[in-house]
């Protein structure tokens, strides 16, 4: 992952609220990429099925289906799998496309310098899957001077400036980014953002590329045919005790105000990077394998669809909070983890409260409408229950 130094430049901050994080408060979960030892008596089961014609063993004390693992297994190389050549491939255009427009990034025409990009998501997480080749990039911004930081809403943060001294201006290095009241703003950042990709695009012959129109409250958008896309995204990382996390010009889904022209996330991409791969080395990739596959078949399912592969991450990461170094893991095949997973996301959508594995008072399904979480609650209650459903959408 290529990240920037932090600029030279003093910042000096004053953070109003502190943030709730996991492993200071709240010592079940993991804490510094430690966990605590699974609860005692907890098992993982699989629902009980209607009833099927198909031959099932007991596994190592699990009910196991050989049905599903057959339906897993094909799903996996048919829709899941990249073959490496192909990823090779992606990489390289990928790497073509950022090499090329770093510099138009960071080299602007505002005041503002950018730094080194930031490489996160699916790509670095190991969890691309087909068709789809998806690469989240953000792009820090020097900051240099006072910015005072207000924790206004549980995973979000405004952050503001001191004012242009009269007279001065042109002086203004903030210009273009600052609202009329000071505030740095996630909208003008997005859209100093997208003039630069698009002044880019202009200086250069780039056929079978496009950039998607950017509207507030959207991401900016490069695509590389129908198969490759890449979001850029301006970032602000701080480094300072006081915020020990970036802050984001990207809104949540469904958010109330996806337009605010103030507000910034808070991303944890490195501490839950950290425990993914934790998580990956425990037990093999079965986990990985299945968190995939759920993946690819939300993409076939009109229900699944308004899941993101960030609920869906999460959830897992809250199944293995204290399970990662438990043996029994390295002993559960693919349908186990599968099905653990499954059941999981159909308790969180039941309960209506999928809390934030890192900041503890954010719930991630808090602006999800009704109607959207009724219809992904049934559906999941489907798949749960009927196995043979299950291997329909699997079939897909």
């Amino acid at each position: 992952m290529s990240k920037a130094k932090p600029s030279k430049g003093g910042v000096a901050v004053a953070t109003k609220k502190k943030v709730k994080v996991k492993g200071e408060e709240d010592k079940r979960g993991a804490s510094n990429g430690t966990v605590t030892k699974q609860k005692k008596g907890r098992k993982l089961l699989f629902p009980n099925w209607d009833k099927s014609d198909d031959d099932e063993e007991y596994l190592n004390g699990l009910k196991q289906s050989e049905f599903l693992r057959s339906k897993l297994e094909e799903c996996y190389d048919r829709k899941v799998s990249i073959q490496e050549d192909a990823l090779r491939e992606y990489n390289q255009i990928f790497s073509d496309i950022i090499n090329s427009l770093l510099p138009k990034l960071q080299r602007n025409t505002s005041r503002v310098r950018c730094l080194d990009p930031v490489y996160v998501g699916s790509s670095v997480d190991d969890l691309m899957v087909k068709p789809h080749i998806h690469y989240d990039v953000q792009v820090p911004i020097c900051v240099v001077g006072r910015v005072t930081v207000e924790h206004v809403r549980s995973g979000l943060v405004t952050m503001r400036v001191p004012p242009v001294p009269s007279g001065r201006a042109k002086e203004d290095r903030w210009a273009g980014w600052r609202s009329p009241d000071n505030f740095l703003s996630p909208i003008l950042a997005n859209e100093m953002m997208y003039k630069f990709v698009l002044q880019w695009m202009s200086m250069r012959d780039l056929p079978n590329i496009a950039v998607d129109d950017y509207e507030p409250g959207s991401v900016i958008c490069i695509r590389i045919g129908d198969e490759i896309s890449i979001d850029i995204t301006p970032m602000i990382d701080l480094k300072r005790k006081e915020d020990p996390y970036p802050y984001l010009a990207k809104p949540f889904r469904y958010e109330r105000e996806p337009k605010s022209e103030y507000y910034w996330r808070i991303s944890c991409f490195e501490r839950e990077k950290e425990l993914l791969q934790t998580i990956k080395r425990a037990d093999g990739g079965y986990r990985f394998k299945a968190l995939k596959i759920l993946k690819a078949l939300r993409h076939d399912d009109a229900a699944l669809r308004h899941l993101t592969t960030y609920h869906m991450k999460t959830v897992l990461l809250h199944m293995c909070d204290g399970q990662v170094d438990n043996f029994k893991w390295q002993k559960h095949k693919t349908e186990c983890c599968f099905m653990s997973l499954l059941e999981q996301l159909r308790e969180a959508v039941q309960k209506r409260h999928l809390r934030h594995f890192v900041l503890t008072d954010v719930d991630i399904f808090e602006n999800i409408p009704e109607n959207v979480m009724v219809a992904i609650g049934n559906r999941l209650k489907i798949l749960c229950s009927r196995e043979r459903e299950l291997g329909r959408l699997l079939d897909k």
